[in-house]
């Protein structure tokens, strides 16, 4: 019996082995009755390449007729469940030690206006978790990249599917499930729980192409919400078009895109921030002076404290 209420969707292409992984992952943590749906695009591998020893008669798999994509094959896979809660596992995505223990807790915070669970892969932040209701609060309580990596987020299955309209390919965790999150917040008034624990053990090797997540950030902004959402949204994804275009170089040193070419994609991705928030440079200058105060407060603190432990020492002698 699945007692979380929850199934499992590992969407693969041409990975059997990291596939094989994940399922020893959630065995051995959510144990042999979580049931788990593999969907397969085939390719040099397919469905054969699975150990359907693993989970036993908790896992199914099947596999499209071709490759259809990600997004696709996303879809074609929910058709095979039927929990109230959806976690779409990236097969290359191994699981944090505590991985079962977070979902639990989670979905046990969950009311029933909850449409999605986000778990923070890089926030350093230390509140627990907080119940959004509007957009500013998801946008304050999280960082771009975790609301858009798919590993992160836990879907109610009657949401998601309610909006697959919005679930395309626009950035680089191959989906635009942000705009389903903001849609739930601006016209659904649903609830999106943010959690400040990773479910995942994150590894940084990077498969996708940097150059291509600057150049769809344009298109999340093209969505149908509300201008001040926009702006919000705006400000979130700059530090990840700061980062994409950094790490972008990389790309210009291995030959893969030219540097003006990088340039001119990075220079109009940031006009287009620009057009929903002029005052990101000045946010941005606020933000690294708060940073450089509580800092400087911090070394003075310190060294005021030093100073002070001196003098009693002398006093002491």
């Amino acid at each position: 019996m699945n007692s979380l209420n929850l199934d499992i969707l590992i969407p693969t292409w041409d990975r059997p082995e990291q596939v094989n992984s994940r399922l020893d992952e959630i065995a051995l943590q959510f144990g042999f009755n979580q049931r788990v749906h593999v969907q397969v695009n085939p390719g040099v591998y397919d469905a054969s390449g699975i150990r359907l020893s693993h989970i036993q008669q908790a896992l199914t798999v099947a596999q499209n007729q071709a490759n259809v994509g990600f997004v696709a094959n996303v879809l074609c896979g929910i058709a095979h469940l039927d929990a109230d809660w959806i976690w779409i596992l990236g097969d290359d995505d191994a699981l944090a030690a505590d991985c079962a223990g977070l979902i639990k807790l989670a979905l046990s915070q969950a009311s029933d206006s909850t449409i999605a669970i986000v778990h923070n892969q890089w926030d350093p932040r230390e509140v627990r978790h907080r119940r959004c209701l509007t957009t500013d609060q998801l946008f304050s309580s999280t960082m771009f990249g975790d609301i858009l990596f798919v590993s992160g987020t836990l879907w109610r299955r009657s949401y998601f599917l309610s909006h697959l309209e919005l679930f395309v390919v626009q950035a680089f965790s191959c989906s635009s499930q942000v705009a389903l999150l903001i849609e739930g917040l601006d016209k659904q008034k649903g609830e999106v729980l943010v959690f400040n624990q990773a479910l995942i053990d994150f590894q940084p090797v990077h498969r996708w192409s940097r150059f291509q997540f600057v150049q769809r950030m344009p298109a999340l902004l093209g969505m149908d919400i509300s201008s001040r959402a926009k702006s919000q949204l705006a400000y979130l994804m700059f530090p990840q078009w700061q980062w994409a275009t950094s790490s972008a170089l990389q790309q210009v040193a291995d030959g893969e895109i030219s540097l003006l070419d990088l340039i001119k994609c990075s220079a109009l991705t940031y006009l287009g921030l620009l057009v929903h928030d002029p005052f990101i440079p000045v946010r941005e200058v606020a933000r690294i002076s708060r940073v450089a105060a509580f800092k400087y407060g911090q070394r003075w603190s310190t060294f005021h404290a030093v100073v002070k432990q001196c003098l009693k020492s002398l006093v002491k002698v």
